[in-house]
């Protein structure tokens, strides 16, 4: 009797030890994506590992962009192959003309496992620096 009993206790312990191991190993992989404003944003480029990413097309990226941001369009066929060259676990800003289509690519950085993306709320339109 003594025996099923402390089977059946390290039976539990084991399950749960596993449970738990697997609940961390998923929260690591849960990456962050906000939406903030211009001037979190403005903030966030004195930080010089950060990478900034402009998915306009190239004509828009030509008629004006933030300083240092490189141009990956999201219309582009290569996008995901493009953006996925990036270092996921820099911390990543991403903007377009209003915030529709940086939203859209966000969630696909998350999906690509990026740590820290930061979406310019109101996109290029809204940046006043």
């Amino acid at each position: 009797m003594k025996k099923v009993f402390l089977f059946m206790i390290a039976t539990v312990l084991i399950i749960s030890c596993s449970e738990a191991q697997n609940k961390n190993e998923k929260s690591e992989l849960i990456s962050v994506v906000e939406v903030i404003d211009a001037k979190t944003f403005n903030k966030k480029l004195e930080n010089p590992s950060v990478q900034i990413v402009d998915v306009r097309t190239p004509d828009e990226f030509a008629a004006g962009s933030i300083a240092g941001a490189i141009n990956i369009d999201y219309y582009a066929s290569d996008f995901s192959e493009k953006i996925s060259e990036l270092n996921k676990q820099t911390e990543t800003l991403i903007y377009c003309h209003s915030g529709g289509r940086s939203g859209k690519a966000s969630k696909i950085l998350k999906e690509l496992g990026f740590s820290e993306v930061y979406d310019l709320k109101g996109g290029f339109s809204n940046w006043p620096f």
